[in-house]
């Protein structure tokens, strides 16, 4: 008996037909899904775009402090100006 059972669930879940309003409810969500990862791939790479940018930007614009240089501070403290 339980044979007949499983053949008729078999052959009911065959014969079900998926209405239109149902199928273009899952192509609407499936077109959504897809469109959802395609902006996740593009915010992804413009990150890296952004990194890559940031890695090769020159600093050279940026002032940094630099160090005293020791000849240029000895004649300063003497008062006198070296000619050459």
């Amino acid at each position: 008996m339980n044979k007949m059972q499983a053949k008729k669930k078999d052959e009911e879940e065959e014969e079900r037909e998926i209405p239109p309003e149902l199928w273009q409810l899952i192509i609407n969500q499936y077109k959504r899904q897809l469109a959802m990862t395609d902006i996740m791939k593009v915010s992804e790479t413009v990150k890296l775009h952004e990194e890559k940018i940031k890695e090769k930007m020159p600093t050279d614009h940026i002032i940094h402090a630099q160090k005293p240089n020791a000849w240029v501070e000895e004649t300063k403290k003497s008062g006198g100006c070296l000619l050459v």
